[in-house]
């Protein structure tokens, strides 16, 4: 064999070895760029924003209410009175505390945290380290789920302890609540609130145990039996004067009424208006002669007047809600003595 052909013949075998170890490496480059696991989508990597400002006013409107209730039940007056006076009977049972502690007092500290929170969010600057913000929400979430877990449960206890009682308050606490739970879960993805799932649960459990322990003392029998009010109105220790003298006289011979419940702090504090002296002549209505107790019904006076709430004025007609001051209830005789007559002189022609 000539000796050129034998170099061909060696030289040939590594070329092919080179090309497919070429082609190896580049189908191997391959693979490994389809399998490795792919950076996350920017989109995908932003962390969702949470709707701090709106759950700031949400939780702001839930410690208000909160502290007023509170403040009223600490001082032993009444709340804003509704005519079939669930929210007095639901605050003065037994389910209204906690070890000693009024309900709406450990509301206020819960509410009040979120509305902190939140708006601190609210008025975080972009400067601030991500890792700030994302425990921020998570806090803000677990303070909504423990808000709304307590509703909950005193949901479950007004309908099935306290026989469904009506409490307009407790209401609007719930509503409040719920929605700021619903917004707090806007500041998460869906992978992320699943991985929270789990404890958040636990936190949820965690707070209905608490409360069904801290009541798990209690008779519901006897917690409402607690609701009983005997008929007791308060009496009226101001001095009158002459202006409310006669404008209580004005008011009953133009067959004006105020109709109220004698445990209704705000009927009382309208009659401490006029003073003792104009109660001879005051058009008082009391919708609860006979005193508060489960399953009593409005006086047939206030039942005809359709009254919803105390205390309630009706002047030539008309209704007017709530506490009513002296240039406000000379207004209403005035229209009323022009609409009657408007009247007239329309029956005349």
């Amino acid at each position: 064999m000539q000796p050129g052909k034998r170099d061909t013949l060696q030289n040939s075998p590594p070329s092919r070895c080179a090309v497919c170890r070429s082609q190896r490496e580049q189908d191997e480059s391959a693979s490994e760029t389809s399998t490795a696991p792919r950076l996350a989508d920017p989109v995908d990597s932003t962390p969702e924003k949470m709707p701090y400002a709106l759950i700031s006013l949400l939780a702001g409107a839930g410690a208000l209410e909160t502290a007023y209730l509170t403040w009223a039940k600490l001082a032993n007056i009444q709340v804003a009175c509704t005519a079939d006076g669930g929210c007095t009977s639901v605050l003065g049972s037994d389910y209204a505390s906690v070890l000693g502690i009024p309900l709406p007092l450990l509301g206020f500290f819960a509410y009040a945290t979120v509305a902190g929170l939140a708006a601190s969010g609210a008025l975080s600057s972009q400067a601030e380290p991500a890792q700030q913000d994302i425990q921020r929400r998570y806090v803000v979430l677990a303070g909504a789920a423990v808000l709304a877990s307590c509703s909950a449960t005193l949901m479950w206890v007004l309908f099935t302890k306290l026989s469904g009682q009506s409490c307009t308050w407790c209401y609007a606490s719930a509503a409040l609540s719920f929605t700021i739970a619903l917004a707090s879960t806007q500041g998460f993805k869906a992978r992320e609130l699943r991985e929270a799932a789990l404890p958040g649960g636990s936190l949820v459990a965690a707070t209905v145990l608490g409360l069904m322990l801290a009541w798990s003392g209690i008779d519901p029998q006897e917690a409402q039996a607690d609701l009983n009010i005997p008929y007791n109105p308060p009496a009226v220790a101001t001095a009158s004067s002459s202006r409310s003298v006669q404008l209580a006289q004005r008011l009953r011979d133009a067959g004006a009424r105020m109709y109220g419940a004698f445990w209704c702090s705000h009927c009382h504090d309208q009659k401490e208006l006029f003073g003792k002296d104009a109660m001879a002549a005051f058009p008082y209505v009391e919708c609860y002669p006979d005193g508060y107790y489960r399953g009593v019904k409005l006086a047939q006076p206030c039942l005809d007047a359709k009254i919803q709430a105390f205390p309630v004025w009706i002047i030539g007609g008309q209704q007017y809600e709530g506490e009513q001051s002296f240039d406000k209830l000379e207004a209403a005789l005035a229209k009323a003595r022009a609409g009657q007559g408007a009247a007239q002189l329309q029956t005349a022609r």
